[in-house]
């Protein structure tokens, strides 16, 4: 399947090709894996580039302070 067959299917559906690799990296931060290893398979050569995707969302940062204050 080529690149431009896979872009067209995820037209289809309103999803670009860079929200796969966002989701993809931001999943394996959330599972804890370090930012180097999750820079390798996403293709970043500069791991700041990586970094990006281990910003903690609004939501996150909630279940974070939630987390730090509850009895």
């Amino acid at each position: 399947m080529s690149a431009r067959a896979v872009q067209h299917m995820l037209a289809v559906y309103g999803v670009h090709p860079h929200k796969l690799r966002h989701t993809f990296c931001r999943e394996l931060v959330g599972k804890g894996i370090d930012i180097a290893t999750v820079a390798e398979p996403a293709g970043h050569a500069d791991v700041n580039t990586t970094r990006r995707y281990a910003k903690p969302t609004p939501r996150e940062l909630e279940e974070a302070i939630e987390k730090a204050f509850s009895s």
